[in-house]
């Protein structure tokens, strides 16, 4: 997730409004979302979603970080995909990390959670003033809010140049466990996780059998850009990377651009939208990863390489697309959710204070070629 101003959100997006005049292909409108927990009436209280469905009963859980230190993890629950969604509870509002020294200057980002074993493992990352950001993991049997035991930290090393905002190579943020198709919400066998968030690069490591730290002699590895350039045309906006191996490919989604706010001069590569790459399945996932057309990933700065599946609609209902997980419905199949902003004249008129992020989910498929594509429900 991105890390900037709260403040800076409304006038940037309702300043989008006179700006939507982009060329972009139309993608298919989100599916049906019922319940007081589809939109954050908050604006940006709740963002980053992860998905799980609990096995013993079917129900679905979702987990979001809060935008309020001190808080938690929110939960919302829903019998069915597409709701109803209601704000259930927090979960780990008490941290076992000592990094935390002031739990109400505590952030805790970036929930993704899996199910292995028949115990569900819950990835987050916490954030403590002034920049200090760790990958962390919690255990529960069931999901239900006073039953998570909190491991506290993987033990991932600290960028080796430097672990504050003008020296870090990565930041400890955002991490996420690579799965396979045939069960999107369990962990592959090749246990690895990739991180990194916005312009400090994406980045990997395996973790251990037991899924609570890196594993031992493991090393950091670069997975898909590193430099530290804040620089407006620095190319490196890329963040919440989402792995996945597919019928011989692993599948390297990741959101690029700015999460939630339009830069005015350059619209079209300024807002986040979803693009993959892909490689051969190989025993490590660090690439390179090559686009569609076979150009690296790594290659043409802020223009570079990569097939984008959702960005903005022209017509607004679907605005800065991101932060995407991929899961596996009984009834719908495959999917693909994320979070997204309507920015609709007439949403802005039924809402004149702009409601919050929206929790978003399509069909996702295969092309003849092997490529995702979003499609509209029949």
């Amino acid at each position: 997730m991105k890390m900037i101003a709260r403040s800076w959100f409304t006038w940037l997006i309702l300043a989008a409004l006179d700006i939507l005049c982009v060329s972009a292909q139309d993608y298919p409108l989100p599916e049906s979302c019922t319940g007081p927990a589809c939109i954050d009436i908050g604006g940006l209280t709740y963002q980053d979603f992860s998905v799980i469905r609990r096995e013993s009963d079917g129900m679905y859980f979702r987990y979001s970080k809060s935008n309020n230190t001190g808080d938690g993890l929110s939960v919302a629950t829903a019998p069915a995909l597409g709701g109803p969604w209601n704000y259930a509870f927090e979960i780990l509002t008490e941290l076992v990390n000592p990094m935390v020294t002031d739990r109400t200057q505590t952030n805790v980002w970036a929930p993704e959670v899996h199910l292995v074993n028949g115990t569900y493992y819950l990835f987050y990352s916490i954030n403590t003033p002034p920049f200090n950001f760790d990958l962390c993991v919690a255990t529960s049997p069931d999901m239900e809010q006073d039953n998570w035991t909190d491991h506290g930290s993987m033990n991932v090393p600290v960028s080796t140049t430097g672990d504050d905002q003008a020296t870090a190579s990565y930041v400890r943020l955002d991490g996420n466990m690579l799965a396979d198709s045939t069960n999107p919400s369990g962990v592959d066998n090749f246990t690895y996780m990739t991180f990194g968030s916005y312009q400090w690069g994406l980045y990997g490591f395996q973790v251990s059998d037991d899924l609570l730290t890196i594993k031992d002699g493991a090393t950091v590895d670069m997975v898909y850009l590193e430099q530290y350039n804040p620089g407006e045309y620095s190319g490196n906006k890329t963040e919440g990377a989402y792995l996945l191996t597919n019928n011989g490919y692993v599948y390297f989604f990741y959101s690029i651009g700015n999460c939630c706010a339009a830069d005015d001069t350059d619209y079209n590569n300024s807002v986040y939208r979803v693009q993959v790459c892909r490689k051969a399945v190989t025993d490590l996932p660090t690439g390179p990863y090559l686009d569609r057309d076979g150009v690296d990933c790594l290659t043409g700065g802020i223009d570079r390489a990569g097939t984008t599946i959702l960005a903005s609609r022209d017509d607004g209902q679907v605005f800065a697309p991101g932060s995407i997980g991929i899961l596996d419905d009984p009834d719908l199949g495959m999917v693909i959710y994320y979070q997204y902003w309507n920015i609709t004249q007439a949403n802005q008129d039924a809402n004149p204070k702009l409601d919050g992020l929206r929790f978003g989910y399509n069909l996702l498929s295969w092309d003849s070629d092997g490529w995702p594509q979003l499609v509209a429900s029949k």
